[in-house]
């Protein structure tokens, strides 16, 4: 579904073209013409339809909205214009050449299968997805171009544009007459996916949770390997794919919860859950998928909930914090007196930076796709409206607030971009972090293989100056206590599972962590 790029470039084109002289708009009329005559609509009425459309609506409406509001037959002979012919039709009737000119005008144009170039108008549309077989439930793929389902069933498309191979084709709602066209395939469609990745909750909800954490969890990798090499086109390149692909997915889980009372009722309960204290691995495995459940629940993201999920991300991050197949900090495992340890706020940072990123990414594209839109109801109505494309400039916003994110280096600006209001003090974080390693091994997210005692010698080698606690004897740094596993089982998850030094998990969002 990569149409902002393009509709960049044809509007671009198609104000250089429309500058020229008038010669073509006499062969633009006569095109226009004929193919109203085809479709037994005559110029007239069409003309007429479209000044009716533009003395009804507000001047304060902008053009976009008057795009969209047009008549459906109206925009099938548009799409079915040529670009040069659509220059002409500019100058025939000056009415239309604003609406012409618009982004959303183009966006819509762009609306047709890669392979057969039919318009959403004309078949039905949805995207070819990949799965990726890992761990004990596999990942979504996919490149987000829009494929008719005769192209993929009838002719055995199942390469993308850019090349990736997919097995599996999603129908996805773009318009109410494209929604009521596709939505008997779309359970059995979510079905097939929900098999092929062997997910342990096979709901259609579900699947749709599991796909647009993915999405996020791609973007923030990609991001990562922009954030190297510092460019800027590629990192809103990434971000305008990832908002597409993004969006289109919110759009059918909106539409699905708008139809099924029982969605949002699901993830209503799914949240209140977690809020009254139901919070374990087992309760909750994912808590990217909690965040996606927060789009359509009534609520939304509260401060309650955005507070609850961060205090689970650094609890369920402890293990990989201190064990050496993560960051192999185990020295952060010794619990120091001090009101406040710098090195504790530096360190815990620092040692899961990426997955706290990752949180970042998830709340950001939260935050964006809903926006401050209360009902579920209205948004749907504005989500169908623009045909599922993202409001002009998404991508640029999400681009610049992801530049951001990498310079996110420490506790207070995460939470300054979580939009935590209440922002707690150095002594009480302090306080937290220690609470926090204390309850993972309550909670068995991990074992304590060594005394306080040779934690402390560990924690003396890299920070000298620690206050000691009363009744702890420095213990003896061996060779045991520096490999020694965390993990409850006594044994790291590795063969890629695990990170280096500085690095997080990102792979935990979807799963244990």
């Amino acid at each position: 579904m990569a149409t902002s790029r393009r509709c960049r470039k044809r509007a671009a084109m198609f104000s250089r073209q429309n500058s020229g002289d008038s010669t073509g708009a006499l062969r633009g009329q006569a095109q226009v013409s004929k193919v109203c005559e085809a479709d037994r609509i005559e110029v007239d009425e069409t003309v007429n339809a479209i000044v009716y459309v533009d003395e009804r609506i507000p001047s304060t409406v902008s053009i976009g909205q008057k795009v969209l509001a047009l008549p459906d037959e109206v925009l099938m002979i548009f799409s079915d214009l040529s670009d040069q012919d659509l220059w002409a039709v500019a100058k025939v009737f000056p009415v239309t050449n604003e609406i012409l000119h618009s982004y959303d005008f183009i966006c819509v144009r762009e609306l047709q299968c890669f392979c057969l170039k039919e318009s959403f108008m004309k078949v039905n549309l949805g995207v070819g997805v990949h799965i990726h077989s890992r761990g004990r439930e596999g990942t979504f793929e996919s490149e987000f171009d829009l494929l008719s389902q005769q192209a993929f069933q009838g002719y055995g498309i199942k390469t993308s544009v850019q090349g990736l191979a997919f097995e599996y084709w999603l129908p996805l709602p773009i318009s109410r007459r494209h929604w009521r066209s596709v939505r008997a395939d779309v359970s059995g469609s979510l079905r097939q996916l929900a098999y092929a990745a062997n997910l342990i909750d096979a709901s259609d909800v579900n699947v749709i949770y599991h796909f647009m954490n993915d999405i996020v969890v791609k973007s923030s990798q990609e991001a990562e390997k922009c954030f190297d090499y510092d460019t800027e086109s590629s990192l809103t390149h990434a971000s305008e794919k990832a908002v597409e692909s993004y969006f289109a997915l919110f759009h059918l889980l909106l539409y699905l919860a708008n139809e099924d009372a029982g969605i949002v009722h699901a993830a209503n309960a799914k949240i209140n859950r977690f809020l009254a204290g139901q919070t374990s691995k087992s309760s909750c495995p994912s808590l990217g998928h909690l965040l996606v459940a927060a789009l359509i629940s009534n609520a939304g993201m509260t401060e309650q909930l955005r507070l609850a999920i961060i205090k689970e991300a650094v609890l369920r991050n402890v293990v990989w914090m201190l064990d050496p197949t993560g960051a192999n900090t185990p020295e952060l495992a010794y619990l120091e007196p001090s009101a406040i340890s710098e090195y504790r706020l530096r360190r815990t940072f620092q040692s899961s930076k990426t997955s706290y990123r990752l949180l970042l990414f998830l709340n950001l594209f939260c935050k964006t796709a809903r926006g401050k839109v209360e009902s579920l109801a209205s948004l749907c109505d504005q989500i169908f409206d623009a045909h599922g494309v993202p409001p002009k400039g998404t991508a640029e916003h999400m681009a610049a607030e992801i530049r951001r994110i990498k310079d996110v280096d420490s506790f207070p600006p995460f939470f300054t971009a979580m939009g935590v209001q209440d922002m707690p003090s150095k002594e009480n974080f302090t306080a937290f972090l220690r609470r926090m390693v204390r309850e993972s091994e309550e909670k068995g997210y991990l074992r304590m293989p060594m005394t306080q005692g040779e934690a402390l010698a560990l924690r003396m080698r890299r920070e000298p100056g620690v206050e000691v606690a009363k009744g702890v004897g420095c213990g003896l740094v061996t060779a045991k206590n520096t490999t020694v596993s965390f993990f409850p089982n006594g044994v790291g998850r590795r063969g890629g599972q695990g990170r280096g030094r500085e690095r997080g998990r990102a792979r935990g969002w979807r799963g244990g962590y």
